[in-house]
């Protein structure tokens, strides 16, 4: 019954997750958490297919999007799906890498999911890792080699800070994203790609991929810090073009 409800229920699942992945502060609930937890759920539906979620620093999206989300999906789909994760530096990269796999191969995961999640002793390493049922989460960054296909996306803060006083900087990472990372899904019509990233600037991903010329159907999440003194719930949500179903 608990494994039946983890499956259905990612928030769920990210509250239960949040002891076992080496996190110093408590994960405390908030409208913001569940917001982004809808519309990742929405993704793995089939509801949605592109989604960019913007939101300010410090807020987990790194833990809940490139670390929970998809070893959540690997409980629901057996380990099968194939994964390609991309963020403006290595070490950033590499470390939400090691800490999926923390998770995936810890006694709390394996407890509910070890029947069907195992990974496969012959590809394990810190970039790239596959499972025994054919699943695959290979780590990239700006300018890193790909040559993996994947069936979902994730592009976690593809600028660094400093981007934004660098033209130069933020449209080689537009064109990398653009012309290297989107050419990997393995079926583009069924695939997903999730961006998350503060924005940073107007020609920043973001402001590009919002050109209504270049995808109509994306879906975005724009969360912000309240203006509240003290905020009731931490963070205002703007939802203006959610199409979720």
């Amino acid at each position: 019954m608990a494994k039946t409800l983890l499956a259905n229920d990612l928030e769920g699942f990210t509250e239960e997750a949040w002891p076992h992945i080496g996190e110093q502060s408590p994960l405390i609930g908030a409208m913001y958490w569940s917001a982004i937890c809808e519309h990742l759920m929405a993704i793995t539906l089939g509801q949605i297919r592109r989604l960019i979620i913007n939101v300010p620093p410090r807020m987990g999206k790194s833990t809940l999007v490139s670390v929970l989300w998809p070893t959540w999906q690997w409980g629901r789909d057996q380990a099968r799906s194939k994964w390609l994760f991309v963020s403006h530096a290595c070490d950033l990269s590499l470390r939400d890498s090691v800490r999926r796999r923390n998770l995936l191969c810890g006694p709390w995961y394996q407890c509910f999911w070890g029947d069907s999640v195992q990974l496969a002793s012959d590809q394990n390493q810190k970039q790239e890792y596959a499972s025994t049922n054919g699943g695959t989460m290979f780590s990239t960054w700006i300018g890193g080699a790909t040559g993996r296909g994947a069936d979902h996306i994730v592009i976690d803060d593809p600028h660094a800070l400093t981007d934004a006083y660098s033209p130069v900087a933020l449209e080689n990472a537009v064109n990398y994203v653009r012309q290297t990372i989107f050419s990997r899904l393995d079926q583009p019509a069924k695939g997903s790609i999730v961006l998350i990233m503060q924005r940073l600037h107007e020609n920043d991903l973001t402001g590009e991929l919002l050109n209504p010329s270049r995808d109509p159907d994306t879906e975005r999440l724009t969360l912000k810090e309240a203006k509240s003194d003290p905020p009731a719930t931490g963070y205002e949500m703007f939802t203006n073009d959610l199409r979720v179903r």
